[in-house]
């Protein structure tokens, strides 16, 4: 009997993990979005505290949100030329 239940083990933990994974990536948006807002409420209180102006606060924010936006678009752009050149070589 026992070996009966140790054989399907593995399968239920198995669709566990996978119901667990489908939930989880929901939980880690919401997570970068929380924390996204506390940081930008952060900045914005710290650079109060300094003396620093509110609108150059959310310049400077600005300016590095969109740093890193060219730096993704910039990899997105060299994965699908990489992905068409492997392509194209295989052909």
């Amino acid at each position: 009997m026992q070996d009966r239940k140790a054989k399907y083990r593995p399968k239920a933990l198995a669709i566990e993990r996978n119901a667990s994974q489908k939930t989880g990536w929901w939980r880690f948006a919401r997570t970068v979005a929380l924390g996204t807002i506390a940081l930008t409420l952060g900045v914005i209180w710290v650079g109060e505290q300094y003396g620093v102006d509110r609108r150059e606060v959310l310049e400077f924010f600005g300016t590095g949100l969109l740093f890193v936006g060219v730096l993704v678009v910039g990899a997105l752009v060299f994965i699908a030329a990489f992905i068409a050149l492997r392509r194209l070589l295989r052909k």
